[in-house]
């Protein structure tokens, strides 16, 4: 018993030994006591506000003065507050008590979340973003449809969330919250998803280095890499820019025939993006593979709205409308197909073929209107007479000045078929039947004719004096008032004055609407470009061209100087140009992939 009463004394000496603040009670007052604790129970909460409502008081408690000695011996509320937290109500009775301890939990206010920022942005594209939040259990999550949120872990105080985005398959940018509750506390995250930031409008200006401006729907914060790809070549992207929403650069390899397709990536606060545009190098085709034998020319004739082609052993007369672009008559016949010529005269169209009949024809259905059939001539060859019709060409009054072959054999016969005067033949003497005569032509007065005898010079004939006269060595008649080429230079045709320096080309197209003549150039790399002159032979712009050599091509101006038609015989494609490509800045259609 002894041993028992001395360890008690021990303990109490112990005890009384132990620095422990003591609060001094008083008999009129009563003391409170609190610990306060985060709503973790891991952090002890300093400066925290007390105020007792019925006593019109409030105290701060501290770490270390953590109590109020002068409270009355009543029953008291007190309301328990901190910044950040959520406010706890209590009461305590001090009426049968001088001293209470306490412990109070207080809640955080809002929710303690890691997140990569304060909103949360993506792009058109699915995108995920992962956080924290420190809370007790029992959320309750509200999202929009087009965000999906998985629960990644959850423990007592703390989940992990995976917040998706859906693709945004709308032309429209995408705003909402995601709302995290639990009891009084949530947490709002502002969601913003962009839409696919495609290309609005695509302008180029065409030239060695061609200038490209891409016009995107939104802004852009940056762009990365722009490339280009071509069958035909790589080509350095320079002097790339950014301002708002349009994207500019430069890169050389653009030819007006030639496909390219450019891409780059673009950057705004939802992330990355790639974008592309192609440009195809002309704003319409048409696949002529079909007629597999190709064609055989194509003739801008007797209107504004049209072209036609022929394509020989392929029987066929085709009329394709320039505005749409499309095949709208291609009827089939019983004969060669060759070359399609218009009399102005009578308004009618007549076809050679590979016999000896020039036809008038309806190009609509092809049904044969007339039949001129040529009969061997005496100083003809007897087995081989000079019959099928080659060339012809009509002058304003309706007669036709044409060249004769017959197979198998070197030479031509010249001759003139007068349509208004029921088909009256005539065969021009004084040309040597041996000859390679070609190259015809109308001159300027309308009603002589020209030629070039073996690819020179030029032999002109009068139909009504029926006397020819050699005029120049190389010179070509242009369908514009007194002018021709000499070689490659313009000139006054009556004068036989120079106009401005020498064209170079081996090709010409004339534009009669805006008195325009187009050359088509070869440089040393082989380059092809198609260049504008005006009647004084002055350049008003080049442009880069791809053309084929490959097959027979042919380019031809169409629509009243509206277009460019060219056929590449390699790939069997017809292409339409706009003239609009040449003349700057051009917008451009049919841009997507």
């Amino acid at each position: 018993m002894q041993k028992l009463y001395f360890l008690f004394l021990v303990l109490a000496m112990f005890m009384s030994c132990k620095k422990e603040e003591v609060v001094q009670t008083n008999d009129k007052y009563a003391t409170l006591k609190l610990q306060v604790w985060d709503e973790f129970k891991t952090n002890a909460l300093d400066s925290v506000k007390v105020v007792f409502p019925e006593l019109n008081k409030s105290y701060t408690l501290t770490k270390g003065k953590p109590y109020i000695s002068d409270l009355p011996k009543q029953d008291l509320k007190a309301e328990i507050s901190k910044s950040g937290y959520i406010d706890v109500s209590k009461r305590f009775d001090f009426s049968k008590r001088d001293t209470i301890n306490d412990n109070i939990i207080m809640p955080y206010d809002d929710m303690i979340l890691t997140v990569p920022t304060d909103s949360l942005y993506a792009s058109h594209q699915s995108k995920s973003f992962s956080f924290t939040a420190r809370r007790n259990k029992g959320f309750n999550i509200i999202a929009p449809d087009w965000i999906r949120v998985d629960t990644l872990s959850e423990k007592a105080f703390e989940i992990k969330i995976n917040i998706r985005f859906l693709q945004n398959k709308t032309n429209e940018n995408r705003t909402a919250n995601i709302i995290l509750k639990n009891g009084e506390s949530k947490r709002t995250i502002p969601l913003f998803q962009f839409r696919k930031n495609r290309i609005e409008s695509v302008y180029v200006e065409l030239g060695d280095i061609s200038k490209w401006e891409a016009n995107m729907i939104d802004p852009l914060d940056n762009i990365g890499y722009i490339r280009s790809t071509s069958d035909y070549c790589l080509s350095e992207i320079t002097g790339k820019s950014l301002k708002n929403k349009t994207v500019s650069f430069a890169s050389g390899c653009a030819r007006i025939g030639l496909g390219m397709t450019y891409e780059f990536v673009t950057q705004n606060r939802g992330g990355l993006d790639t974008v592309r545009f192609k440009f195809n190098g002309y704003d319409k085709k048409i696949d002529m593979h079909k007629y597999h034998s190709g064609i055989w020319n194509l003739y801008p004739l007797g209107s504004n709205d049209y072209i036609f082609f022929t394509n020989d052993a392929g029987k066929r007369i085709g009329t394709i409308d320039l505005e749409r672009f499309e095949i709208i008559n291609d009827p089939r016949v019983s004969f060669d197909t060759r070359n399609l010529l218009f009399n102005n005269y009578n308004g009618s169209f007549y076809l050679t073929s590979t016999d000896d009949k020039l036809r008038r024809i309806d190009v609509r259905n092809g049904q044969v209107l007339e039949e001129i059939q040529f009969s061997p001539q005496p100083n003809d060859h007897p087995q081989s007479p000079y019959v099928i019709p080659e060339e012809v060409v009509f002058n304003k009054n309706g007669m036709a000045f044409l060249t004769l072959l017959g197979n198998n054999i070197t030479g031509r016969n010249v001759a003139t078929l007068d349509i208004a005067n029921k088909n009256k033949f005539e065969l021009i003497t004084g040309y040597l039947y041996a000859y390679y005569y070609s190259g015809l032509t109308v001159m300027p007065n309308g009603v002589d004719f020209g030629m070039k005898e073996n690819y020179r010079g030029l032999f002109t004939w009068d139909p009504i004096k029926k006397v020819s006269e050699f005029v120049y060595d190389e010179i070509t008649i242009l369908p514009f008032q007194d002018l021709a080429f000499h070689e490659k230079q313009l000139i006054n045709y009556k004068t036989k004055a120079a106009i401005g320096q020498p064209i170079q080309g081996n090709y010409w197209q004339s534009d009669t609407k805006n008195k325009l003549i187009y050359a088509f150039i070869w440089d040393q790399q082989y380059t092809t470009w198609i260049v504008c002159y005006d009647l004084n032979a002055k350049e008003l712009y080049r442009r880069p061209f791809f053309y084929d050599t490959g097959g027979s091509s042919y380019v031809k101006l169409a629509g009243n100087g509206k277009y460019i038609v060219y056929y590449n015989g390699y790939s069997e494609e017809l292409f339409r140009f706009s003239i609009d490509f040449f003349k700057g800045k051009t917008k451009l259609e049919n841009w997507e992939l």
